[in-house]
Formats: structure tokens, sequence, C-alpha cells
């Protein structure tokens, strides 16, 4: 039996224990309250109208980053709060498309790292994710001439024949359908993803576009990872995360699916017999085969197997997603007449990449698209690395502020946008009463699909190229209407960073455009 002293020996020490334990919670609650007492009052975004909660803390967008529809609360938040929101405690959102390129074309406005750095896929960067400037610069300029628009010229007919290869493919889906209805969603995928893979590999394209689709589904099942690391940047170092449980284990999975197809087409390549000339066209010669002045060296696989995966991605989503809404916005019965106009216009016109992009019609469906689907829909976060003055307010956001805008907000500017959510290609033509008082020259300086400045999208003369070559082989050849099997929300736009449809299927009634 324990004596006396030990008793009040062993109360002590659970007493002092006890108040340390509480000592340190109230220190951490005192800490707390100073943190979120300064964020509020004192903080230099003070006098930046938004949420209670996005002042006090960076979660608040955590729900809506899991539901996939942050870009459309941040929409809400500029139609209560107005063109500059607080959505953090150092975080500001801009919805006046006059500041777009007064935050992306400023040299001293730089990546957020805490948001680029998990697009780095493996960890050795790529030409997206790196923040560093002579980095970037130094991979983007490795990779210029694949992508500049007469090497891109160069692939036209590669690009009309598996534009050919995807009409067919739907004209044998309808086929086999009793109602003539093709499932048309992973087919433009597919279109999407043969074509980067050609460009970046001469890569062998089989019939059979269920391969293709495979590779499709890694793509587009991995994002949630991108999220993931973002909110909890342990996670990819996880030896389990692959079995972890629902959705995000699942994107775990596809994303290593993805590397090793990845690493399968460019082994592929390495051990392909080419002429010097045909290797030097293919648009992974520079990243196996040329020096990288940042680094004073070649790449070594990995490397260039990031940066791969980084092309594919965006070179088979940005493209595929646009074709996909753009035939989805001409196949709603609102859409019919878009359809037929088009078709009209380019009856008289030729086949050369010139004459089409020269079309006024062609090119008012193409921008109404980016503007109303934009492939790229959220935030790009830049800290700002001097004072800016935010336009028609009398704020002024200190150096070290994180700032970000979005397309599908200012695309939506209901001054220069009347009736903003609704697709009508006749507000890009001159003269024309949806046009009647818009500058169309501010409209056009709003539409900012690929980005702008140093940092924009490297692959847009390959995007363009695309759409301005496969919209009017796809129009010619095919008359389409949206089935009545699709739901109201299948082709609602899931923010997953790049667009995403909800629903993941596009199905199209479909006959020839000559019957």
């Amino acid at each position: 039996m324990p004596s006396v002293v030990e008793v009040v020996t062993q109360l002590g020490k659970e007493a002092t224990l006890y108040t340390i334990s509480t000592l340190i919670i109230f220190a951490l609650l005192v800490i707390a309250v100073f943190k979120c007492a300064y964020r509020v009052l004192l903080h230099p975004l003070r006098g930046v109208p938004g949420p209670f909660l996005a002042r006090i803390t960076s979660l608040y967008f955590l729900p809506s980053t899991f539901k996939s529809d942050r870009v459309y609360v941040l929409r809400q938040l500029h139609e209560k709060y107005g063109p500059i929101v607080r959505v953090g405690p150092n975080e500001v959102s801009l919805s006046d498309w006059r500041m777009y390129r007064r935050i992306y074309t400023n040299k001293q406005a730089l990546k957020d790292p805490k948001f680029y750095s998990p697009f780095s896929f493996l960890g050795h960067g790529n030409v997206f994710s790196v923040t560093n400037a002579a980095d970037h610069s130094s991979r983007r300029k490795l990779q210029a001439k694949t992508y500049s628009q007469q090497e891109i010229s160069s692939h036209a007919s590669s690009i009309l024949q598996r534009t050919d290869v995807l009409i067919n493919r739907l004209l044998k889906s309808a086929s086999d359908s009793p109602t003539n209805t093709a499932n048309a969603y992973d087919l433009f995928g597919a279109w999407g993803l043969e074509i980067i893979c050609k460009l970046l590999v001469d890569a062998d394209i089989p019939d059979d576009p269920s391969q293709t689709i495979h590779m499709l589904e890694a793509l587009e099942s991995s994002p949630p990872t991108f999220f993931a690391n973002i909110l909890f940047p342990w996670l990819p170092t996880l030896r389990f995360k692959t079995k972890l449980p629902g959705i995000l284990g699942h994107a775990y999975r596809a994303f290593d699916e993805w590397e090793r197809l990845t690493i399968g087409m460019l082994k592929d390549y390495q051990n392909q017999e080419r002429d010097s000339s045909d290797r030097r066209q293919l648009g992974v010669a520079p990243l196996l085969e040329s020096n990288n002045k940042h680094l004073g060296r070649s790449y070594h696989f990995r490397e260039a197997l990031e940066e791969a995966m980084g092309i594919v991605l965006a070179g088979s989503g940005v493209s595929g997603h646009t074709f996909i809404y753009l035939t989805y916005a001409l196949a709603l019965p609102q859409g019919r007449r878009v359809q037929e106009t088009l078709r009209a216009e380019l009856r008289g016109a030729g086949d050369s990449l010139s004459e089409l992009m020269g079309l006024p019609y062609l090119s008012a469906v193409i921008k109404e698209t980016y503007r109303v689907y934009p492939a790229i829909m959220s935030t790009l976060p830049r800290i700002l690395g001097e004072p800016l003055e935010v336009a028609d307010t009398n704020l002024t956001l200190p150096p070290g502020t994180i700032v970000g805008m979005q397309n599908y907000v200012h695309h939506r500017d209901p001054v220069l946008f009347p009736r903003a959510d609704e697709f009508i290609p006749e507000r890009w033509l001159e003269g024309h009463e949806m046009s009647r008082g818009i500058n169309l020259d501010d409209a056009n300086a709003a539409l900012t699909p690929y980005s702008v400045g140093s940092r924009n999208c490297m692959g847009q003369t390959l995007a363009k190229t695309e759409l301005y070559l496969a919209v009017p082989r796809l129009v010619r050849r095919l008359d389409f209407r949206l089935s009545s099997e699709m739901k109201p929300d299948d082709m609602h736009m899931k923010d997953l960073w790049a667009v995403q449809p909800k629903g993941r299927r596009l199905f199209l009634d479909i006959k020839p455009a000559d019957e």
C-alpha cells in the first residue's frame, strides 16, 4: 500500500502535467486569437471585402474544392462583394478583366509555389510547374520550335487525318445504335490525345480507340491528386496512397497508369530507328536529345518523362474539352441555328488553314466556346512583387499578396458580355445587334483562354490550329443533335482546375450532313 508521501508526490506530478498541458493549450488559444485578430483588424488586406471566415483561414474554399465548384463560389462572391474579394488571409480574387494583363504580364508577379509545386508530377519540374523564371525560360525555349506556327502547320495533314478518323468512329458508333446515337465523349477525347501523341513521338495509333481511351481515363482521373497534394503535401510520400479508399485512391492509381503509359511511349521512341531530320520534328526530341541551358545538360529520362506527361495532359485536355463543348453547344436545340449558319459559311470556303482562320462566323463560334466553356476555368495565383493599384477602387495591394483571376468569372463580365451565360457567337461580329454598344477590342482583350505574358500556354498555336481544322471538317460532314439520353447536368463544368464535364459523357444523334 503506497504511503501518504508517495500519494502526495504522485498527485503533485499529475497536477504538474495537468498544469503544463493547460498552459500549453491556453497559450495556443491565445496565439490563435491574436492571429485571428491581426488578420481581421490589422492585416494590410483588412479593407478588402469578403466573407469573414476567409479573412482568418486559408481553408475557406476547402469544401468547394472537394465538390469541384470553387469557381462558382468565387463568381457568387464577386457578385456579392464586387470586383475584388478577399478569399484568404493573404489572398484576393479579382474579376475586372482590365486587371488580367496587369497581373499576368507583370514579371514581378511570381507563380505561387504552394499552388504550382504539386503539379511537378515526379518532383523534377516541368514547364508549367516551375516557378523560377530562368528555369521556365530555358524549358520553354527548348520546346519553342516544336510549337511554332510553321512547325504546327506542317502537322495539318495529321490533324485532319485524326479528325476523319474521329468522324468515322462517330458514324460507326451511331450506326450501331437503333436511334443513330453516338457516345461521343470518349471519341473526342481520343481525338485530342492521339494528335498530341503523334506530334510527340509519332505513336502508332490502332484503329480501335480502346487503348487511347484507357490512357484518356487515366489522365482524366488523375487531377484529384493535384489538389490533394496542394492541401496535404505529405500525401505523395505515402507508400499506400494507391490503396486509399474512394476517389483519392482511384486517382493515385490512375496517375501511376498515366506514368506507365507515357514511359512506354518514350521507350518506343528511343527504340525506333529514324532519320535524324525526322527525329528532330517530333516533340519529344528536344526533351531527350537537346541541352537545357539552365541545367547546363540534357534531361535525364525521368526529367524528360515529367515534361512529356505534362505535354500529354495539357495537349489532349485543352483541345479535346474545347472541341467537346463546342460540339455540345451546336448540338443543343438553341444551337441548331448556329450549326446551320456555320455550315452555310463553310460551303463557300476552301480547306486551307489560312482561309479557315479568316472566316468570321467560324472564329466567332470558337471565341464564344472559349468564353462560355474555358478549358482552364480556375485560379492562376500570383505573388505580387510590387504594389498593385486595383482599377476603380482606392485599394493598393502590397507586395507579398497572393492575387488571382479566373477565366470563368471575367469571361462573364455583364457589361462586355450581355446575357453572359448564353452561347451567342454573334456577339463577336462587327455590326451585329449583339455587339452594338460593345467595344470589340475590349471584348477580345478580355478573352484569355490561354492566359497572357511569358507564362501563357505554350501549346496554344497547336490548340487553335486543331480547332480551325477540325471544326469545319466535323460540321461539313455531320449533322448532330443532343440525344434525349443526356441528363441536364451531364455537361455541367466541374472545376478541377481544368474543366471536366460532370457526367463525362456526350450522346449525339448523328447523320451525314448531306442527308
